[in-house]
């Protein structure tokens, strides 16, 4: 996927947003918006391409301006890792806008940088068959869009009234031959509202964020989550579920238990107001000097050792970004365990480096004896694999199906289908509320743990199907 052939099927990049004019920090909750205004918040996430092997395609998004006023909407430029929305979205900000009406929005984007394994059988841009390359598109680009479709614009924003835009950038269209870049191609671009919301209504779930706790306000029941998007106000409420905590020497399971310094991992809605209510929390680590880094498997080189491309890493680490690949060093001390996303995996191992495979995305504890991309491995846990295939068959009683058409990273791996276990537990989203709304030849974005299965297709155990 490092070229034209890669990419000529790359993917659909969305980007939800709602209107926004400043308010306190980008990341930080808005204060009630001020007469005469309403909060904008800004979402973003993706539409994977199918059977390809893209593992991260970071876009810096510099700026988002509503027109006339130049009323501004992202605050910090930051960069957003798309491949990790296959299945989710990501939060940017809340700002208050004042109450008018528009005739556009400039979106500004940076140069991408994209990763991924060439299996096409040649080299393509300078990136030879079979290896795991970073790519970035020459020459570097600062692009500002004038989006005014119509009959969207002109666009009124109300008074006390969340409103919302959602701008489709399309990569199949957007990356030229020679790698360069064209915003301006046709159906690179495209932009619609989202429906409308109360303050207290929910705009968008905002899933399987992970982060470091930097402050705690208990008055007011909320968190600070450092995060690769920078810092997320985090708020709990009586519905909050507060999950592994007891790992941590907590037993109370409720918001006592999280402390500064924790890794966590969050699930939350994002209300109309711009607010971050968690659903879930998650206790992923205490020992913040042995940072989790997380990415995706392309090579089980044998027992001791895998390598992988990095999605994550918390806290940050000198020399390790995400996009690159890193080599984990498995020892006879290494453990290893099932991240807990509420599904029953007690039929699936992942005991030891045996249960390892090509596709799965895992965070490894780095001890302190690692050097640079090198990590010695103080625990490998499961996480959720993303991936995008189509649905090959289906067994209705069992609630399971079968899908092909993956990307090349599993089929140069021998993998030609996996089968996917879903239960009720299991999320369905985009075009399909339930497992009875899924078809032969649908197109599958999917979430879940990823298991070796003796002999047979790998199993999915799903905390998610989108179907597109």
């Amino acid at each position: 996927m490092c070229g034209s052939r890669l990419l000529t099927s790359l993917f659909l990049l969305s980007l939800a947003w709602i209107a926004g004019c400043s308010g306190g920090g980008q990341f930080q909750t808005p204060p009630p918006p001020p007469p005469g205004s309403a909060p904008v918040s800004l979402t973003m996430t993706d539409t994977p391409p199918v059977g390809v092997t893209v593992l991260s395609f970071q876009i810096p998004v510099t700026g988002a301006v509503l027109n006339p006023g130049s009323v501004s909407l992202v605050n910090t430029p930051t960069t957003i890792d798309f491949k990790r929305l296959e299945t989710e979205n990501a939060y940017l900000s809340t700002t208050n806008v004042p109450a008018g009406t528009y005739s556009g929005l400039t979106l500004s984007l940076g140069n991408p940088i994209l990763t991924f394994k060439n299996d096409t059988g040649a080299a393509i841009a300078a990136c030879p068959n079979t290896q795991v390359c970073q790519v970035t598109p020459s020459p570097p680009v600062l692009t500002n869009l004038i989006l005014t479709p119509a009959p969207l614009f002109p666009f009124t924003v109300s008074p006390d009234t969340p409103a919302g835009f959602q701008v489709d950038i399309n990569i199949n269209n957007v990356l030229t031959t020679t790698m360069s870049l064209d915003f301006t191609a046709p159906g690179a671009v495209t932009l619609t509202a989202l429906p409308s919301v109360p303050p207290t209504g929910q705009f968008t779930a905002i899933e399987d964020l992970i982060g470091q706790v930097t402050a705690k306000d208990a008055v007011n029941s909320q968190f600070t989550l450092q995060t690769s998007l920078g810092p997320l106000v985090v708020k709990v409420d009586s519905n909050t579920l507060f999950q592994d905590f007891l790992d941590g020497g907590c037993s109370s399971a409720n918001f006592a238990c999280v402390l500064v310094d924790q890794i966590v991992g969050v699930d939350a809605v994002l209300l109309g107001s711009g607010t971050l209510r968690a659903k879930r929390v998650e206790l992923k680590d205490s020992n913040v000097s042995e940072p989790e880094v997380e990415g995706v498997i392309f090579a089980v080189d044998s027992g001791s050792q895998f390598r992988m491309v990095v999605s994550e890493v918390v806290p940050g680490v000198s020399g390790l970004s995400v996009g690159i690949v890193a080599t984990v060093v498995v020892s006879p001390t290494t453990s290893f365990n099932i991240d807990n996303e509420g599904q029953n995996t007690g039929s699936f191992a992942f005991n030891s480096s045996n249960d390892l495979l090509v596709g799965q995305e895992v965070q490894v504890k780095r001890l302190s004896t690692s050097l640079g991309t090198t990590l010695n491995a103080g625990r490998v846990r499961l996480r959720a694999s993303r991936f995008t295939p189509k649905i090959a068959s289906i067994n209705a009683p069992i609630l399971t199906f079968t899908v092909n058409t993956l990307p090349a990273l599993f089929t140069v791996a021998g993998i030609a289908t996996v089968t996917v276990q879903t239960s009720a537990q299991t999320q369905f989203a985009g075009n399909a509320s339930s497992f009875s709304q899924l078809a032969v030849g649908n197109t599958v974005s999917l979430r879940g743990q990823l298991f070796r299965n003796g002999a047979n297709p790998p199993v999915l155990v799903t905390s998610k199907v989108l179907k597109r």
